[in-house]
């Protein structure tokens, strides 16, 4: 993974590059749904010392740019960070060398700075190692307490 609780770090830790992740969006607000996204965040993370450096918005172009995956890739993007996503996603994305941690929902910023800070975890995360973490083998209907989310599932 591409950071752990625990201190572990990857490949872009050791060598001192930043991490880029992308985060679907809809105005400030992460994107219930990957597959409905047109809007992103590039996150640019510094994985030493756990910090984000740069939040830029970017457009997916659906008629101009390649589909969501390829354009993900080709801008160089090493997880995303999502409130729901489509296993037929989850595949191509992980097949391409991508992270994806999903169950996210609020402010964008607020939810990265926190996610980094250890203080809020995905319902679920896939890496290209194959490595799965679910808190349950079951799909959850009810997000796990966070301190993102409220008794409702979301911040106020």
């Amino acid at each position: 993974m591409l950071f752990e609780l625990d201190g572990g770090m990857n490949s872009n830790a050791a060598s001192g590059q930043p991490v880029r992740i992308a985060i679907p969006a809809y105005g400030s607000r992460i994107m219930p749904r990957f597959g409905q996204a047109r809007e992103f965040f590039f996150a640019e993370i510094d994985p030493v010392s756990r910090s984000l450096q740069q939040l830029q918005p970017r457009l997916w172009d659906l008629y101009s740019d390649p589909p969501v995956v390829r354009w993900l890739v080709r801008e160089g993007v090493d997880a995303v960070l999502c409130g729901g996503i489509h296993p037929r996603f989850q595949i191509a994305l992980v097949s391409e060398g991508v992270e994806i941690h999903w169950g996210f929902r609020g402010e964008v910023e607020e939810v990265v700075r926190a996610w980094l800070a250890g203080g809020c975890e995905p319902l679920g995360s896939l890496t290209p190692t194959g490595e799965e973490n679910h808190s349950c083998p079951v799909r959850r209907l009810a997000p796990k307490p966070c301190s993102c989310r409220d008794q409702q599932g979301e911040k106020s």
